[in-house]
Parts: structure tokens; sequence; C-alpha cells
């Protein structure tokens, strides 16, 4: 008399695992990478993104200094007519 379990005569859970392919098989084709300095690049979005943290970094912590010279350079653009007529 045998003793086989119903679990032994059924399929494994997970499937075989692949074979390596074989040297010399070409690689599957991907999509390619943009070429450095495309507007989509990693690294160009990277430094945009950087850059512009940095300056709102520097404008907020150079608020003090930054808003008056502003606020003179407005004030010159603005007043400039009136002080060529006088």
């Amino acid at each position: 008399m045998t003793d086989r379990s119903p679990l032994a005569s059924a399929s494994p859970a997970f499937p075989p695992a692949p074979e390596a392919p074989l040297p010399g098989t070409p690689e599957p084709v991907t999509e390619p990478l943009p070429p450095p300095g495309h507007r989509r690049d990693p690294l160009t979005i990277a430094a945009v993104g950087l850059f512009v943290i940095a300056v709102l970094f520097a404008l907020y912590f150079g608020r003090e200094v930054l808003l008056p010279i502003m606020l003179a350079l407005i004030l010159s653009f603005l007043l400039r007519p009136l002080v060529r007529a006088l």
C-alpha cells in the first residue's frame, strides 16, 4: 500500500524560476534615458529645484536688507517723472 497525500500530487505553489540567460543573449529593450541637458533629464530637474530652494532661502533670510532696497528702487521709478518736472 502506498502512502500518497493529496498535496504530493498537486503542482507547486510558485512557478519554477526562470533560467539565467545564455551568454551573448541581448538584454531586453528598455526605454532610453533622455540625453544630458534635455529638459526632462533628472539631473536638470534636481538642479533647477535646488536652485529655486536656494533663491527662496536667500530671499527669506535677506528680507531685512532686500526690502528697503526694493522699496527705494520702486519709489525712485515712481518719483522720477516728478523730479524731472521740478
